[in-house]
């Protein structure tokens, strides 16, 4: 029972970790992207505008099966 215990707690500590630098990230990656799209520099503001248009245009699913095949192949890891 000690063991399980444990176990479970170490991967509590893991979720924590992931959940802490995905936030982390996707805060600094949606400020850049915010003042990109208020930025007065066109390629910025372009940049900006294809991306989320790309990102909220597309499946949640879609995104993720992109990522899940993609990354692998791309990467050879």
């Amino acid at each position: 029972m000690q063991s399980t215990i444990l176990y479970i707690a170490g991967g509590i500590i893991v979720t924590l970790q992931y959940t802490l630098i995905s936030v982390t990230l996707g805060f600094l990656l949606g400020a850049l992207l915010a003042l990109c799209k208020i930025s007065h520099i066109k390629a910025y503001n372009a940049f900006a505008s294809a991306y989320i248009s790309v990102f909220r245009g597309t499946p949640l699913l879609i995104q993720l099966s992109l990522i899940y095949f993609a990354v692998p192949t791309l990467t050879g890891y």
